[in-house]
């Protein structure tokens, strides 16, 4: 009989619960990647189609969620100040956004609706509301 020290055995030990950890994630992190990269890869159709549709309903919720509203400096609104101080003003351009044909810039696109611009843009590999603006 081989006589096995107790660092061999704690070690094998080790080994063994990574081993089982590693498999039991694997499935998760996958799903995990598979879902990023699904809402990477939403071209901004997809997405405009989503963000006109909620909007036209009237549905809150999904609208912030799809919003990344600027507060100025670096941060950012939570959809909760969102919706208080800039969704009414959104919901009122409906009708416009139901006809609206986006325009291209280069990492962005624009919306336009009489006195207002409505900027679009990726954020983290998504498309989200980004900003109101003044159309000159």
């Amino acid at each position: 009989m081989s006589y096995k020290s107790p660092f061999a055995i704690l070690a094998a030990r080790v080994l063994l619960g990574l081993s089982i950890a590693t498999l039991l994630l694997a499935p998760a992190a996958a799903a995990a990647r598979g879902q990023a990269a699904a809402q990477a890869k939403e071209s901004f159709a997809q997405f405009w189609t989503r963000f006109k549709a909620a909007l036209v309903k009237d549905d809150r919720q999904s609208v912030a969620s799809m919003t990344k509203f600027r507060t100025g400096d670096e941060t950012y609104m939570t959809d909760k100040e969102f919706l208080a101080k800039w969704y009414g003003e959104l919901r009122r351009e409906r009708r416009c956004f139901a006809r609206a044909k986006p325009v291209k810039d280069q990492e962005s696109y624009s919306v336009f609706c009489g006195e207002r611009i409505f900027l679009f843009e990726r954020f983290e590999g998504a498309w989200k509301f980004a900003d109101i603006g003044a159309n000159d």
